[in-house]
């Protein structure tokens, strides 16, 4: 068994002094640091010693840091991982038997040298007791798994954000808040207005341009779309109203709101509407 073990600077004197525990424990460790009582930030500690575990270089991990809370936090935004703070061997047993925890967080300015020792044995002595537990760990999998699909999680891979920004310039357009248009193409030889492109260095980067059967798109600000129809845009044999339109066209009185024949409302329009139990007519 091997364990993953770091601190930041506040934490470093118990570190130290837990490594003679691990080693009656039969257990290898892999000290990532801090190497010094040099202040430092805990965040860099914690990811190193989540993402050894999540990579499964280690098989558990142990975080210290003053308090304990900010590794935890930090440790838990890596995928995989499930650190618990421990200060006293009962959440210790608890965190081990029913949530499977694979990261040990200490505070070392909360707990003294025996107790953490205690600590560590509790974690390090505990099976997973599976069974109704496991289901529940499962959904907090799935909590984790929907927010990185959401949200990109730390590690955010560039294609998914690409996607997602495409996604949002297609939905504008599609409201009528911007207009597409094709960037303009320079014929060879010559040199665009301006002046000669940038370095490639200085590019934007390109993150987008792998994603299939769809033209470069080129977001024009709503200062291009007509004067006289600053809220809505004319597509093609159908009209858009947005928010601004029906808090317009509302008929405060009644509660209700007249839509034309061949008018379509945005997806929040509607629920602008649905909010506020405005009826259609």
């Amino acid at each position: 068994m091997r364990v993953a073990l770091g601190s930041d600077h506040s934490g470093f004197q118990l570190k130290e002094c837990l490594k003679p525990c691990f080693g009656s424990l039969g257990i290898e460790l892999s000290d990532l640091g801090t190497a010094t009582e040099a202040p430092c930030d805990y965040p860099d500690f914690a990811r190193a010693v989540a993402r050894a575990v999540a990579s499964g270089e280690a098989t558990w991990g142990v975080v210290l840091d003053g308090a304990g809370v900010g590794s935890s936090i930090a440790a838990n935004k890596v995928p995989g991982i499930r650190a618990a703070l421990c200060n006293d061997p009962v959440s210790a047993r608890n965190a081990r038997s029913h949530n499977d925890a694979n990261v040990l967080v200490l505070g070392a300015r909360i707990v003294g040298i025996a107790v953490a020792e205690e600590i560590v044995r509790v974690f390090a002595s505990t099976p997973f007791e599976g069974g109704r537990h496991q289901r529940r760990i499962d959904k907090i999998s799935a909590l984790e798994t929907r927010s990185v699909a959401v949200h990109g999680g730390a590690e955010a891979d560039d294609q998914l954000l690409a996607t997602i920004v495409r996604l949002v310039i297609e939905s504008l357009a599609e409201s009528g808040a911007i207009s597409l248009c094709a960037p303009p193409q320079t014929p060879a030889g010559q040199v665009p207005a301006g002046g000669p492109p940038a370095p490639a260095a200085a590019a934007l980067p390109t993150a987008a341009e792998p994603l299939p059967k769809t033209p470069a798109l080129v977001a024009v600000p709503p200062a291009t779309v007509p004067a006289a129809a600053p809220l809505t845009a004319t597509m093609p044999n159908r009209r858009f109203w947005t928010e601004a339109d029906v808090a317009a066209q509302i008929d405060i009185a009644a509660g209700t709101i007249h839509i034309p024949a061949g008018v379509r409302i945005t997806p929040l329009a509607r629920d602008y509407l649905r909010e506020r139990r405005v009826t259609l007519v």
